[in-house]
């Protein structure tokens, strides 16, 4: 006796309709937030394939690098600053003590930065091209000026603050180098000051102090002031 299996067979339409879905490939796109992009396909039985990005910014290659830069440059800034004796701009600043009133010591100052104000003045000398200027109304106890080298293509700004402390008079002046990449000045801005007070005649007195260092004053150790 032959013997037909019971089973039911699937209709031929539902076949082709299995064979359709299982031989197509699913792929898959996303992008949020910013993320980079996800790509997930199937194929047939395979297992699923993830394709991403490792950097999540296009840019943080770059980024890592320009940090680490900056961070080497201030290393070696903070290092030079360190090892270096003098100021990383050419400037001077010099603490004067007076036994004369501020406004005597003022006027004295005044009356010598323009008697220093002609053009010649001589080989070797730094004793003139200086140029008062007009101070503004808040700044009474403060004297501007500029002085200029012998070859007029460098220029140094000089600021004198003053102030009364139990009738003596203290002062702090600055000379500062107005180019940006000058580190070396062979003692030029304390010269611009240091010159003002032997003129005048400050120095001769027994109560007159100067206080200045290579840490503020740019090559002060080997200032030849003429």
């Amino acid at each position: 006796m032959e013997l037909r299996s019971m089973s039911r067979r699937l209709p031929l339409y539902m076949h082709d309709k299995q064979r359709f879905v299982n031989s197509q490939d699913v792929s898959t796109m996303k992008k949020q937030n910013g993320q980079s992009k996800i790509r997930v396909k199937e194929e047939d039985n395979s297992s699923p394939m993830i394709i991403k990005d490792v950097c999540i910014f296009p840019k943080c290659k770059c980024f890592v690098y320009s940090v680490t830069g900056f961070l080497v440059i201030l290393l070696c800034v903070v290092w030079i600053s360190l090892v270096f004796p003098y100021p990383m701009h050419a400037s001077c600043i010099i603490k004067w003590k007076f036994e004369d009133p501020c406004k005597y010591v003022m006027q004295k100052f005044r009356s010598q930065i323009l008697n220093w104000s002609y053009m010649n003045c001589g080989p070797r000398s730094s004793k003139c091209l200086y140029t008062l200027k007009e101070p503004k109304p808040n700044e009474s106890t403060i004297i501007k000026a500029t002085h200029f080298a012998l070859n007029m293509k460098t220029m140094e700004t000089i600021k004198i603050d003053f102030e009364e402390i139990n009738k003596t008079c203290v002062a702090t002046g600055e000379s500062v180098s107005n180019e940006w990449f000058r580190i070396f000045d062979n003692g030029i801005n304390y010269c611009n000051l240091h010159n003002l007070v032997t003129e005048i005649g400050f120095d001769k007195s027994s109560k007159f102090l100067e206080l200045t260092t290579n840490v503020v004053c740019t090559q002060y150790n080997m200032a030849v002031c003429n």
